[in-house]
């Protein structure tokens, strides 16, 4: 995922924005998103490495969070850069 993320914040998010200056909030508000995302996947991987002394709904509670903020992260993307994206197609 950070190669990801890594690649639209440092490579596609500035050039829309250089694209769509009017959309430069939205892109300021993903790029605080891959950052929620990473902690949560760090806290995540965190709790693996102490696998035999986490409680089991602890985990699921992480996993829980990983999935709500990915899924609300992806629907806003989609909702807002991929309109932006086939705009820019000839």
């Amino acid at each position: 995922m950070a190669v990801h993320h890594g690649g639209e914040d440092a490579g596609l998010f500035p050039y829309l924005a250089r694209e769509f200056p009017e959309r430069v909030e939205t892109f300021d508000r993903l790029r605080t998103e891959h950052g929620t995302v990473a902690r949560i996947l760090d806290e995540l991987q965190h709790l693996l490495s102490r696998l035999d002394e986490v409680r089991p709904e602890d985990l699921h509670a992480e996993f829980d969070r990983l999935h709500g903020e990915l899924v609300e992260h992806f629907a806003y993307e989609e909702s807002e850069v991929v309109p932006l994206l086939r705009g820019l197609a000839p």
